[in-house]
Order: structure tokens, then sequence, then C-alpha cells
């Protein structure tokens, strides 16, 4: 089961989330939060900012949210297996790479995320 960080609530028993992102990352930002809390408890407040989306990023976002299809209703416990086991980012050594090796790296896993 996944366990919140020391001083962190258990998601299942927080009454709200408010996200707060930049306007043209918050589709994505919800769609990811919809994962692991139910919709109705989402609560959301958008700021103007220099949210920058490049082909990579938006792949990245499709690739991502297809790997989470799984997910059809708010479960923490397998968005957080699904970081921790799949996603490059949780993965030891990964910011001891140089950026051109994240980016390829990431861009491979974001073809496999694709065709699974």
């Amino acid at each position: 089961a996944a366990k919140p960080l020391p001083g962190n609530p258990n998601l299942k028993d927080l009454a709200s989330i408010l996200v707060v992102t930049e306007e043209k990352h918050m589709p994505r930002a919800l769609a990811y939060a919809e994962k692991v809390i139910h919709k109705n408890k989402l609560f959301y407040e958008s700021a103007n900012g220099p949210y920058k989306v490049d082909l990579l990023t938006r792949a990245y976002n499709t690739a991502m949210l297809r790997a989470l299809r799984h997910i059809r209703e708010p479960n923490p416990e397998a968005a957080l297996e699904f970081l921790q086991e799949e996603h490059p980012f949780y993965q030891e050594g990964w910011f001891d790479k140089s950026v051109r090796k994240r980016q390829i790296e990431l861009g491979l896993k974001c073809i496999k995320w694709y065709l699974s």
C-alpha cells in the first residue's frame, strides 16, 4: 500500500486538494490528479506563466496518460506504483545523467508507453 511521507496526509482521507499551476499546464495536471483523487475533491487555480509546451512535452504528457489509462478510478497506490516502477524520474541515478541522455531515455520510454 502507498504510504505518505512523514507529515503528509493520506490522500484517501483528504476532503479536497487545490491544484495550482500555469494555465496551459492545468489540463494535464488535473488529468494526473484524477488518477489519485476523485475529481469532485479537486479544485484548481490557474496562473499565467511561462509554461513551455514543446514536442517532447506533448509526447510525454500523451504517453504517460496512456500508460495510466488502467487507473479508471482514483487509486493513489496504483499511481505511486507506476511512478516507482515505470517512470524514469524516480529511478536511481536519473538526475546524474546529462540532459541529452535523459531526453533520449524519456523519448524511448514514451514510445514504450504508446505501444503498451
